[in-house]
């Protein structure tokens, strides 16, 4: 009840401020001129309707994914630098329940924005692939089973990102730190080459837990 409590007033604090929704904004809007320029370059194939809605989720994810990390990596590095750092370590709450609230708080900001992306992708394929296989049931789960999948990302480079900024306290080596990482390793997150989904979904699962573990334990030991 009380990290509940945390998570809350931490998404108060994200949704005050411009950036996030702006971010947001920004992402949908990317990715609907994407869409439109690959729909309009006349040596594109015409993609089938379910098919274009994955096309359109993969853009949208991977540029949230960056968006959401940059996100996280402000809300925190913000604490350290303005100071109000020091007035949530003063309330009567375990340092491992505040750090988590605020990683809590940033999923529900990207699935939220995910959730969005669905009927914006929805619509984005109806027009420049029309709706003509839209019952097409074969599409849609290949389509959904892409989409979730891909939903896995987000858990894994936001651990990565606030760990990364607990690590270091600087907004700007967070930043390059975690896009570099996230370069490198983007294509193999969340199925590694090799490996089976149920594996790489193990291996992705228990580096977000030592990601969270190496953060938590750092952000207690810390003299703030």
């Amino acid at each position: 009840m009380m990290l509940m409590k945390l998570v809350k007033n931490e998404n108060m604090k994200l949704y005050r401020q411009r950036s996030a929704v702006i971010s947001l904004i920004t992402a949908y809007s990317f990715t609907i001129l994407a869409a439109t320029l690959q729909h309009l370059n006349n040596s594109s194939p015409v993609l089938r309707y379910w098919d274009s809605v994955s096309y359109v989720l993969q853009i949208f994810i991977q540029l949230f994914m960056l968006v959401s990390m940059i996100i996280a990596i402000h809300i925190l590095s913000r604490e350290y630098s303005t100071g109000t750092m020091k007035l949530l370590l003063i309330r009567p709450h375990p340092r491992s329940r505040i750090l988590l609230s605020k990683y809590i708080a940033i999923l529900s900001y990207t699935l939220l924005g995910v959730l969005g992306s669905v009927p914006l992708a929805m619509i984005i394929a109806g027009i420049t692939s029309g709706f003509e296989d839209w019952a097409y049931a074969e599409g849609l789960h290949l389509a959904m089973k892409l989409f979730i999948t891909k939903l896995f990302i987000f858990p894994f480079y936001i651990a990565l990102a606030f760990t990364i900024t607990v690590l270091t306290r600087h907004q700007g080596l967070s930043l390059i730190i975690s896009i570099v990482f996230f370069a490198f390793t983007v294509n193999f997150v969340p199925v590694i080459p090799g490996m089976n989904l149920l594996i790489s979904f193990l291996f992705w699962t228990l580096l977000i837990a030592a990601f969270l573990f190496i953060g938590v334990r750092a952000f207690k030991q810390q003299e703030i």
